[in-house]
């Protein structure tokens, strides 16, 4: 099974993932702690997605700067995102989900466009914002510069950086929030 270790730059913190081959897909598991700036969070999330690298499901759980959390994202086939039962017409036609607490979600949708060397995609994820738990469209950009390398871009934040990937698809390299766990 495929796993990374990150350490978080911005503020302490770190993120374990772990990625499964299951029979309906794949599914992405993962614990982040961190210093949140409201307070201490120590969270565990799970995401499930189709052979295809379509996300279907998600859940978090843990602790946040404001207790406990219990977060259970779902997407029904046509398409449609419910945040704890609540339908979330924003981010509705969006595939993939990205966690803003770890960097393991881009895993999905850089497995899912399967970008040849110079290639660009665009992809509007849904993005859950934490810790008050949102769901938002976020138009990203990848470019795939070759070797395990990719200009990704989120014009709406503004945010850019040169992402770096292992050979399973996981981001190894964030700046400036991630960095592996082991570099100092």
């Amino acid at each position: 099974m495929p796993s990374f270790h990150w350490r978080r730059l911005d503020v302490p913190g770190t993120d374990h993932a772990t990625l499964t081959t299951t029979d309906n897909g794949y599914l992405l598991l993962g614990h982040a702690r961190f210093a949140d700036p409201g307070g201490e969070a120590d969270l565990h999330y799970s995401v499930q997605a189709t052979p295809t690298w379509r996300t279907e499901r998600a859940h978090l759980h843990g602790v946040g700067p404001t207790g406990a959390v219990q977060i259970e994202i779902t997407v029904d086939a046509g398409g449609r995102w419910s945040l704890n039962g609540q339908v979330m017409a924003e981010v509705t036609g969006c595939i993939d989900l990205d966690l803003n607490l770890t960097p393991a979600t881009n895993l999905l949708s850089i497995r899912r466009l399967a970008l040849a060397e110079g290639m660009a995609a665009e992809v509007v994820a849904a993005w859950l914002e934490f810790p008050i738990p949102r769901l938002k469209p976020l138009r990203q950009l990848y470019r795939n510069l070759g070797g395990g390398r990719y200009d990704y871009r989120c014009p709406d934040l503004p945010f850019a950086a040169i992402l770096e990937t292992n050979r399973d698809g996981f981001v190894t390299s964030y700046p400036p929030l991630w960095e592996p766990e082991a570099a100092r």
